[in-house]
């Protein structure tokens, strides 16, 4: 009787363990991408700079030619370069961003 309590016991210990390797695993290690696609960032780009001056200006802190000559001289001037999967705009707007929203956090 007590053999078989320890094996009902070690069983259950084992699918405990595996449940939260699983947790885990899911939690903290699997990551799902978050732009799957090339097109997503451009086309997101290009609607904002096609119509959207206003919601530029909020976004990156400055309207799109001030943002274009800046792209321009980081790549002429500092050598940036593009990405295999982004340009030089994509990677410029998405860090402007990033410092924009904690300055837009701060305030």
């Amino acid at each position: 009787m007590f053999f078989l309590r320890r094996q009902v016991g070690m069983k259950k210990l084992i699918i405990c363990t595996i449940r939260a390797i699983n947790m885990y695993y899911i939690n903290y290690m699997h990551k799902e991408p978050c732009m799957v696609s090339y097109n997503i960032g451009i086309r997101w780009l290009n609607e904002v700079f096609r119509g959207y001056w206003k919601q530029c200006v909020i976004m990156f802190m400055m309207d799109i030619t001030t943002l274009l000559s800046l792209c321009n001289d980081l790549e002429t001037q500092y050598n940036l370069n593009p990405l295999r999967r982004m340009n030089i705009i994509g990677k410029v707007t998405m860090f402007i961003y990033t410092q924009t929203i904690g300055k837009c956090m701060k305030d």
